[in-house]
């Protein structure tokens, strides 16, 4: 489970506008829950399962990069 787009490099923090967030959030975010939420009924019928979320090293605070702000919050959440 990945979701990866919306990457706005070069993008200063201060000029991301609402809906840069938004995309960025709906992609990033909200995608990879979207799937697990769809696919966990299959789990729960089978008895058994896993989702694993795989992020980029900009799913952590300390390595996100600066020049790509909604990119970076959205994969920290």
């Amino acid at each position: 489970n990945n979701a990866g787009g919306h990457y706005d490099s070069g993008t200063a923090p201060s000029e991301v506008d609402d809906a840069d967030a938004l995309d960025a959030l709906d992609i990033n975010l909200l995608g990879p829950w979207r799937l697990a939420r769809a696919v966990i009924p299959a789990m729960r019928a089978a008895g058994w399962g896993r989702i694993v979320n795989v992020s980029s090293r900009s799913g952590s605070f300390a390595s996100t990069r600066a020049d790509a702000p909604a990119y970076g919050v959205s994969k920290a959440a």
